[in-house]
C-alpha cells in the first residue's frame, strides 16, 4: 500500500478512475519547494525542485493505494516521471508521499509559465481524455 500525492490531470476523477481499480480516500495538500509547470504542446504539468524555495504545488493526496494500482499509475506516468518520496502538509499534518516529479532529462519539454489546475478543467480536461484513452507512453 501507497500514499500518493497528485498534482495535475490525476487530480480529476475523470482521469483517476480510469488509471486505478480501487476507491481510495484523498484530502488536499501542498507540496512546498516545488514548481508546478506546464508541459508544452500537452495538457498535463511536470512538477520540479524550485531552486528558491517559493513555489508550492497544491494536489491532493491518496491513502492507502494497492500495489496493483501503484504500478497502473507508474505505467501512466511513463517515462516522463519520476516516483519519489516527499512530504506534504494537509489539515491532518505533515504526510510522507510518493509522487511523480519531471525527469530533468526532459526539462527541454517545460514551459516557462506554471500549470493553471482552473485552465485545464475548463479547456484541457476533455482533450486529455479523447487524447489519452488507453494511457499509451509517449514517444
Amino acid at each position: 500500500m501507497a500514499v500518493v500525492f497528485t498534482y495535475g490531470s490525476l487530480m480529476f476523477d475523470e482521469v483517476w478512475s480510469r488509471v486505478v481499480a480501487g476507491q481510495y480516500q484523498s484530502v488536499p495538500a501542498q507540496l512546498s519547494g516545488y514548481r508546478r509547470l506546464a508541459v508544452k504542446g500537452y495538457d498535463f504539468p511536470g512538477v520540479i525542485a524550485d531552486v528558491n524555495g517559493k513555489y508550492t504545488v497544491d494536489g491532493l493526496v491518496y491513502f492507502d493505494v494497492a500495489n496493483k494500482d501503484l504500478q497502473r499509475l507508474d505505467d501512466f506516468e511513463g517515462q516522463l516521471y519520476q516516483r519519489v518520496g516527499v512530504s506534504v502538509e494537509s489539515d491532518c499534518g505533515a504526510i510522507e508521499v510518493d509522487t511523480y516529479l519531471f525527469c530533468q532529462q526532459y526539462y527541454d519539454l517545460l514551459a516557462d509559465w506554471d500549470w493553471c489546475v482552473e485552465h485545464f478543467s475548463r479547456v484541457g480536461l476533455q482533450r486529455f481524455l479523447n487524447r489519452y484513452d488507453g494511457f499509451e507512453v509517449l514517444s
